[in-house]
């Protein structure tokens, strides 16, 4: 036997520990995406029908009709009702992940901002665009609301 330099160490298998690491990097990636996507897909468009709905009762008091303002009562209190269990769950949520320790993880913060500038640019080419459309399919403020 030839004597030469010689190695010595401890060997682990880890893949075990590996492989559940992924899982719940996954699983945390997946659990953030939904809590930003829940505001805006749920909450979002509940928040923005409650709003209609005080428009359209304000244009349609004149009417005097008690049935169509019931019906409008009732679709603001499901859009209030509706709001309420989606900021709770956000909420709980976030006071949750208080406990979870942060994988920190190097990102292109140049590439980042020019996404975030180039996505607000074309947000203004599409608003200048329907400005000179005449605005339709803009939600504007009702103009039959008493200024506050």
């Amino acid at each position: 036997m030839a004597a030469g330099p010689l190695v010595s160490g401890h060997v682990q298998d880890i893949s075990a520990a590996h492989d559940a690491l992924g899982i719940t990097n996954r699983y945390q990636a997946k659990e953030g995406s939904i809590l930003e996507i829940t505001p805006y897909d749920l909450a979002g468009p509940l928040i923005l029908t409650e709003q209609l709905s005080g428009c359209i009762a304000e244009r349609v008091e004149t009417l005097n009709n008690a049935h169509l303002n019931v019906m409008i009562a009732d679709m603001r209190t499901a859009c209030q009702e509706g709001v309420a269990p989606v900021r709770v769950f956000v909420d709980q949520e976030f006071l949750e992940s208080s406990d979870v320790d942060l994988t920190f993880v190097r990102l292109d913060l140049a590439a980042h901002l020019r996404n975030l500038v180039h996505s607000y640019q074309q947000r203004q080419r599409i608003r200048r665009g329907s400005a000179t459309r005449g605005n339709r399919g803009r939600l504007h403020r009702c103009p039959h609301r008493k200024a506050k």
